[in-house]
């Protein structure tokens, strides 16, 4: 079981506001459906059509169901079927203890009778300022945390996508780190679910991509359908969507909470955990349950946030990335480059790491490539090369998983950089030949170098046929997505 040595609960203030409310908005919000808990605007109320709020509250409660700082709508009443409502700033008036008008738009209080109002709250402005950085830095804070578990997506056969958490840091999470149309949007995924075999207290799923929409794969199985691990299962979307008039779909019914601070979100179906997002048009329900977070969490990652919280913008693409796996088989000898087909990975392209081959562009800043072996083979070396003539690469760091065919996985294997650590070594006397200079360049094979990431793996390190080797880039130059991705086996 992997784990940390040390944790801290630096940049996780914004999980006290996700088990606090059932729905934020870090601007405006509208919807024709209903919401089970609490809901906070930090924006304009741009709904219409007549709404329902704290539908699932306790009769008795006395704290706002509906919290919005700046504007209403004019439209049909919306009712507060427990708890108060309030807005930042405007006039209040009612006609008995149930039938209010907050700027002018009429609100149904029905715990009027027991203490609930509508009324001006001068904090809200405040408080959103707060809630919106605190939201903005828990999910880059979330996006920085080193996976530590890994799954296989379907190749060109449709199936389902496994998250199988095997792997808890020294405070409960499991972390797995993907593109976001690999998991939601891909048209081979039929179902989704999660099997917690390691009992986490938070699965944690970044998902990156300047696109996003859940499109695709119906959420199954007795974590995600249960109370319980929806309150304990987090998609974080944390990059910024490619413009303005992007928008995150939300097709098929999302389980657990949704933390997607720079997107705007439009549901066609029900979500069923907390929601934090940028603005979202809901056209369906808003279920509980709260998000259930650690006291602390891992170390601070290596990336801090910036004290607004907002990413790094998105550079220019940067050149190709590469990548280099050295084997040996009795038919080939030792230190051999692997050809790889196209329909051995996913995604699909010439990842052949010859001095003119053009590569992958890839969308995400932290994607992950996954190639399936169609013969055994002892690995030695994987590595990205950085120095090649033409399109190099701007991936700095990646970590590599392998997933056997009994569906066993190894331990993350993470790169490094010989430069930054050793000199180059010259060949042994014994005329063994140093790691740094076993690959023969042949037939424009890019080999390997002291200046370049690589994964040194065990010696007599066999793997079988049907082997797949997850390959998760975790930092490139300038955080820019990785372009022109191709790889030596």
């Amino acid at each position: 079981m992997t784990e940390t040595t040390t944790s801290t609960c630096a940049y996780i203030a914004g999980a006290q506001w996700l088990s606090q409310y059932n729905i934020i908005t870090l601007e405006n919000f509208d919807t024709t459906s209903e919401v089970e808990d609490r809901t906070l605007v930090c924006g304009d109320y741009m709904g219409g059509p007549t709404a329902n709020f704290g539908i699932h509250r306790d009769s008795n409660s006395l704290n706002p169901s509906l919290e919005i700082q700046n504007n209403i709508i004019s439209g049909s009443v919306l009712n507060i079927d427990a708890g108060s409502v309030t807005v930042g700033s405007g006039n209040v008036t009612n006609t008995s203890p149930v039938q209010y008008k907050l700027n002018g738009r009429s609100f149904n209080v029905n715990g009027g009778n027991n203490g609930a109002s509508a009324y001006i709250d001068s904090t809200l402005n405040a408080k959103c300022s707060q809630v919106i950085d605190d939201l903005q830095n828990f999910s880059q804070y979330l996006s920085q945390l080193t996976p530590n578990n890994y799954v296989t997506l379907p190749g060109k056969q449709s199936g389902p996508l496994n998250f199988i958490v095997n792997n808890v840091s020294q405070d409960g999470l499991a972390i797995f780190s993907l593109a976001c149309n690999d998991v939601l949007n891909n048209a081979n995924v039929q179902s989704i679910q999660i099997q917690n075999n390691a009992n986490a207290k938070v699965v944690v799923i970044n998902l990156s991509g300047r696109t996003c929409s859940f499109t695709q794969g119906n959420m199954v199985g007795s974590w995600l359908t249960g109370l319980q691990g929806r309150s304990q299962t987090i998609w974080n979307v944390y990059e910024q969507p490619l413009n303005n008039n992007t928008i995150l779909s939300i097709n098929n019914n999302l389980m657990g909470a949704l933390l997607a601070p720079y997107y705007s979100v439009e549901t066609q179906s029900n979500i069923d955990g907390v929601t934090a997002v940028y603005r979202i048009a809901a056209r369906a329900e808003i279920h509980q349950p709260g998000f259930v977070f650690p006291a602390c969490v891992e170390p601070q990652p290596t990336g801090t946030p910036s004290p607004t919280g907002t990413p790094s913008p998105t550079t220019s693409a940067l050149p190709p990335t590469t990548t280099t796996m050295n084997y040996c088989t009795e038919e080939n000898g030792m230190n051999q480059p692997l050809t790889i087909q196209p329909d051995q990975t996913t995604p699909q392209g010439d990842i052949n790491p010859t001095t003119s081959t053009p590569g992958l562009n890839l969308p995400s800043s932290n994607p992950q490539i996954t190639i399936t072996l169609d013969q055994p083979a002892t690995l030695t070396l994987i590595y990205i090369p950085t120095d090649r003539p033409y399109q190099p690469t701007n991936v700095e760091q990646f970590l590599v998983v392998f997933v056997y065919p009994n569906n066993t996985s190894s331990k993350p294997f993470p790169s490094e950089i010989l430069s930054s650590t050793t000199t180059t070594s010259a060949t042994p006397s014994t005329g063994a030949p140093s790691e740094t200079s076993t690959t023969t360049s042949t037939s424009g094979i890019v080999p390997p170098s002291d200046v370049s990431p690589q994964v040194n793996l065990p010696p007599n390190f066999r793997v079988p046929e049907g082997t797949t080797v997850i390959i998760n880039i975790t930092s490139t130059i300038g955080g820019s997505p990785p372009t022109g991705v191709i790889y030596i086996e």
